[in-house]
């Protein structure tokens, strides 16, 4: 389902200039935000979307069943149903499976619970963006179904490129690489039951969505478009952390250094 969506159900939007009062405030982005409408669902059918919104909580990190109260870190963003119970459920279905199933058995039916291809897809996308939060925070999971499994759905992307969620701090390239746990015991238990279909999947994307030369375009053909008058306005009110460089130019060098040392992991051959 997802294929056909608006960027595939990632966070889209287009460049605006804020201004309150006549006093121009930055520049922002428009976003569509994620409910049925994006991820294409409808009210009365047994659809919904679960997101985990705390990085700190063991739920979040799989470690324990969701509670849905007080300050569990899961939400239920959208049900089609009155009774979400189902759904609930189903995500605690998914969290005892990942904590109790042996390496054999998580294995061979993770894709009961949880869309195998999907997940890697999420797991290689977290590392290539450097999105240092997804580790835990910001997991959609999407079901179209009571009897189909849950889809990983990257949606929020703030901390892209290393830049900080608050844009105050830059991370180096070398921070947060695949082969260290994450504390996540889904993703720990992806990359060491998953590993060859994660490295076959990585070469497959090497050559088309991590390209770096056509990320970077992507990046330059996406600023090129807001007027320079605007850009620099934008630099003068929100400055980068680091002075002697810009934002376009500290992303470009970024996502180069950031697929070379993704390469020397998942580039391999040996699965």
């Amino acid at each position: 389902e997802m294929k056909t969506l608006s960027n595939y159900g990632a966070v889209d939007g287009f460049p605006v200039a804020l201004y309150i009062n006549r006093k121009f405030q930055g520049l922002y982005t428009w976003n569509l935000h994620k409910d049925d409408d994006l991820f294409g669902m409808e009210k009365g059918k047994a659809q919904a979307i679960l997101i985990a919104n705390d990085d700190s909580a063991p739920e979040a990190f799989f470690r324990e069943q969701a509670a849905f109260a007080g300050d569990s870190p899961w939400e239920v963003e959208f049900c089609g149903t009155e009774d979400s119970s189902w759904a609930k459920d189903k995500l605690n279905a998914l969290i005892e499976f990942v904590r109790e199933s042996s390496d054999e058995t998580f294995r061979r039916e993770l894709k009961e619970h949880l869309d195998v291809d999907s997940a890697i897809d999420y797991y290689l996308s977290i590392y290539a963006l450097g999105l240092t939060n997804h580790k835990a925070a910001n997991l959609i999971l999407v079901c179209y179904g009571e009897d189909q499994p849950f889809t990983a759905s990257l949606f929020s992307m703030n901390s892209a490129f290393g830049l900080s969620e608050d844009g105050t701090k830059v991370r180096e390239p070398e921070e947060f690489l695949p082969g260290e746990p994450t504390g996540n015991l889904l993703w720990d238990r992806l990359a060491e039951s998953f590993r060859p279909e994660i490295e076959d999947r990585y070469a497959e994307l090497r050559k088309t969505a991590f390209d770096p030369d056509g990320l970077c375009r992507r990046v330059t053909e996406y600023t090129s478009a807001i007027p320079q008058i605007l850009t620099e306005a934008d630099a003068n009110l929100h400055p980068h952390p680091n002075p002697e460089i810009s934002h376009v130019e500290q992303i470009t060098r970024y996502i180069a250094r950031r697929i070379e040392l993704l390469d020397s992991h998942f580039l391999t051959g040996e699965s």
